[in-house]
């Protein structure tokens, strides 16, 4: 059997592994509170599936900062977060969660927490955290209504949607976050 040099580097290249992929462009946004803007948040998704998030906010003088970092479960909700910074008048942030064999676990400055889990349930930041959007996902991905750690029970309502010639937008409400349903 004669082998080519060509064969030779195909199986040279060839693993068992698929290649690494790149981690994605970070994502910027702004934070705009009637009309001026006050913040941003950047977040990147790794190749290992870490997710990292760095919320800053000046409004009138003062805002919370958050450098965040976490991990999403195969159910859309976080798996692991650890976030460090301050809070709107510049108390310390330090807060910590984690979901390990159905049992998740939170502690930070503030509170300290753990409950046996019996399905999906997406853990709300105190902090400044940008958790929003995967809150949505999460919401999609379970039908519309999560229970939310520590405590309570979100849930997912189409509030409008419009055509533009930029493409197409929808307006979701969730409610249970607070006294106002928040619109994503």
């Amino acid at each position: 059997m004669r082998v080519t040099p060509a064969l030779l580097v195909l199986v040279a290249c060839a693993s068992s592994k698929p290649a690494p992929t790149p981690p994605s462009s970070p994502v910027r946004r702004s934070i705009v509170f009637f009309g001026n803007r006050v913040g941003s948040s950047v977040t990147t998704e790794g190749s290992d599936g870490l997710i990292t998030n760095v919320v800053d906010i000046h409004d009138n003088g003062r805002g919370p900062h958050a450098d965040a970092t976490f991990r999403l479960a195969a159910d859309g909700t976080i798996r692991e977060l650890d976030v460090t910074g301050h809070s709107e008048l510049n108390a310390p942030v330090d807060e910590h969660f984690s979901v390990k064999n159905g049992h998740a676990e939170w502690h930070s400055l503030e509170e300290r927490g753990e409950k046996h889990l019996e399905g999906p349930a997406f853990f709300l930041p105190n902090s400044a955290a940008d958790a929003h959007g995967y809150l949505l996902a999460a919401l999609q991905k379970n039908g519309g209504v999560m229970p939310l750690l520590p405590g309570g029970t979100a849930r997912l309502e189409k509030a409008g949607d419009i055509s533009l010639p930029l493409g197409h937008l929808t307006l979701y409400a969730i409610t249970g976050l607070g006294f106002l349903p928040t619109f994503v």
